[in-house]
């Protein structure tokens, strides 16, 4: 297996030695940029069945708000506990349905995830009390959090070590592509049919992924005919305090992790407010404002991806920290609408090259037949930032809109600062050494499945 890979990597360098004569340049940066689809053909599947999701879930998130308040005449604080709702539920379930993944296989857990989270959207558009409205999107928040443990674990395992931040780039532009997709055609559907078929459409557009799901996607841990791999895991708390000791780098992430959420959720939570406020701009337009820089990010993903895998990831994640410290700094000092615009491309390019990295770097510290376990833990810690941002991010907006609207950027900015900071000090990327040996506590056989999926770019797309 060692032999064949490395032939394979002779094969690779005689290639751009060739192609640097024979090809054009335009073919060669086409190539470069897609390469990680030719490598890997897996991962264009998984990346159809993400922007299809993501879709889905993100169309709702305004017209819930328009409908609730505008429709069924709630106060804004009532759409705030249906959000919660989602979010919580989604960040506490995250890591156990990521230990799931690892139990069972990813494939039947994405197909259940996608149809679990169908009827209760279809209910949301049913019921008028903001109370039942706040339990089904919870439900949802449940199936979100099957969903994307399971796909971030997959997309993981499907690359080898050097092509993972790359790998997680091509999820993340995904998500990116979805949630620039969905409030669009949200707003679109709702204004034109009602907010309640928005719910309608966003159930059926789950169904759709499902469906594509189950067509494309494949568990490549079946597909090498190892199932019983999965036969002596068990989901339960003792596990999780393992894989936390052994790669104690987790615990430091985990943490830098919840503070840089929490920095975006007490932005996102009054963002549109404020730009209602500040700048005259209802919200049924302000999603148009964002096209520009949504087109960026998602131009500019797969090659930050790339980069990240060349500088290393740690630099990478610190970068993107730096840009989104620099980006939420402007945007409390900026009174101009494009100069804030400008910022808001900024803060996307940061989490573009920050998040595969952060991602990559999860999956590179976690023993193998432990991904799913130790990305969905830094998805619970993701998912209990942004709760607890919402709420201090709210409560702190409330307090000074009167007298300093803008103190939510300044704060923002100097979290994402002492986020720098304790990357600087306490990231690193784990050593060769660890990366190729198997933890002393795995079996021979698992050991065996370390060593080969070190090799895993060589078969399993075949």
């Amino acid at each position: 297996m060692a032999f064949s890979c490395s032939g394979e990597g002779e094969k690779r360098e005689t290639q751009k030695l060739s192609d640097s004569v024979t090809n054009p340049v335009p073919r060669r940066i086409l190539r470069n940029y897609f390469y990680i689809f030719h490598r890997y053909p897996l991962l264009l599947r998984l990346a159809l069945v993400n922007v299809i999701a993501e879709m889905g879930w993100a169309m709702i998130f305004l017209p819930l708000q328009f409908y609730l308040v505008n429709e069924l005449r709630y106060d804004v604080r009532h759409f705030s506990y249906c959000v919660l709702s989602f979010g919580l539920i989604e960040a506490i379930g995250k890591a156990p349905f990521g230990t799931l993944g690892d139990y069972i296989g990813r494939r039947p857990l994405i197909i259940g995830a996608l149809l679990i989270g169908c009827p209760p959207l279809l209910l949301m558009s049913m019921t008028p009390s903001w109370a039942l409205i706040a339990v089904f999107y919870g439900i949802t928040g449940l199936a979100a959090a099957a969903l994307w443990p399971t796909i971030s674990a997959l997309t993981a395992e499907t690359v080898k070590p050097e092509d993972k931040a790359a790998a997680m780039s091509v999820f993340n532009t995904s998500y990116l592509i979805g949630l620039g997709l969905g409030p669009l055609v949200g707003l679109s559907v709702g204004g034109t049919f009602g907010n309640a078929w928005v719910f309608r459409m966003a159930s059926g557009v789950l169904l759709v992924a499902a469906i594509v799901a189950y067509v494309v996607v494949r568990d490549h841990h079946a597909a090498r005919d190892k199932p019983t791999r999965y036969g002596d895991e068990k989901i339960t708390l003792h596990e999780v305090v393992s894989v936390l000791r052994d790669s104690p780098a987790l615990i430091k992430m985990m943490l830098i992790y919840f503070a840089s959420q929490f920095s975006i959720a007490i932005v996102g939570v009054m963002l549109g407010v404020y730009i209602e406020h500040a700048y005259k701009i209802p919200e049924a337009r302000q999603p148009m404002l964002f096209i520009p820089a949504a087109v960026l990010v998602v131009g500019v993903a797969l090659p930050l991806g790339r980069l990240s895998d060349k500088w290393g990831r740690p630099s990478a994640v610190c970068l993107s920290y730096l840009l989104g410290a620099v980006g939420m700094g402007l945007l409390f000092w900026c009174v101009n609408l494009y100069v804030a615009l400008v910022c808001v491309a900024l803060l996307g390019v940061s989490y573009a090259l920050g998040v595969p990295a952060w991602l990559g770097l999860t999956s590179l510290h976690a023993p193998r037949h432990r991904q799913g376990q130790a990305i969905g833990l830094m998805n619970t810690a993701q998912g209990f930032g942004l709760v607890v941002g919402i709420l201090c991010g709210g409560m702190l907006y409330d307090r000074f809109k009167d007298t300093l609207p803008e103190i939510n950027f300044l704060v923002s900015s100097e979290v994402l600062t002492l986020c720098l900071l304790a990357s600087l000090l306490l990231v690193r990327e784990p050593s060769p050494k660890s990366l190729s040996a198997a933890p002393a506590a795995e079996s021979a056989e698992a050991r065996s499945d370390a060593l080969d999926g070190a090799a895993s770019g060589c078969y399993m797309n075949e």
